[in-house]
C-alpha cells in the first residue's frame, strides 16, 4: 500500500512503476445474476474515486485502474448500485469520461476457503 491522493489520507491497492495506480473493491452483494459495489454508502469509495482521477489529472503518463472482484461465481457483471450510493455511482460514470479504467473479475473460493482463484473477466456495466 502507498499513500496518495488528497492530502495523503489514502493509500492505494498497488502502485506499479511509480505511474499505475491500482485500487480493488470488493463485490459482494448480488441481485439476478449481477454483482454490486458498494453493498452500504462508502464516502471512503467515493473519495479513492475522486483521488484517482486527480492523479490522471497531474500528470498524463499517470494510469489508474479501479478491479472490481466479485467474491461469488453467480454474477454476469459488475454494477454501481445506485440506489444504495448514487454518489459512487456518479463518480464511476464521471471517471470513465476522465480516464480511470474498470475491470472485473469473479473469484472462486475453494471449499475450505484456503484458496481464491480468479475467474473471468466481468463487464462493469455503468449505465442505471
Amino acid at each position: 500500500e502507498q499513500s496518495y491522493g488528497i492530502h495523503s489520507h489514502s493509500r492505494m491497492d498497488f502502485l506499479l512503476d511509480d505511474q499505475i495506480f491500482i485500487e480493488l473493491k470488493s463485490s459482494n452483494y448480488s441481485d439476478h445474476g449481477h454483482g454490486y459495489f458498494p453493498d452500504a454508502p462508502s464516502t471512503r469509495a467515493q473519495r479513492h474515486l475522486l483521488e484517482l482521477m486527480e492523479v490522471i489529472s497531474k500528470n498524463p503518463k499517470n494510469q489508474a485502474w479501479v478491479i472490481f472482484l466479485a467474491q461469488r461465481m453467480d454474477v454476469d457483471s459488475i454494477r454501481p448500485l445506485d440506489v444504495i450510493d448514487p454518489e459512487f455511482g456518479r463518480l464511476l460514470r464521471l471517471g470513465a469520461s476522465k480516464g480511470l479504467h474498470y475491470l472485473g473479475f469473479g473469484i472462486k473460493f475453494s471449499t475450505d476457503g484456503t484458496i481464491a482463484t480468479i475467474g473471468d473477466s466481468l463487464p462493469i456495466i455503468l449505465n442505471e
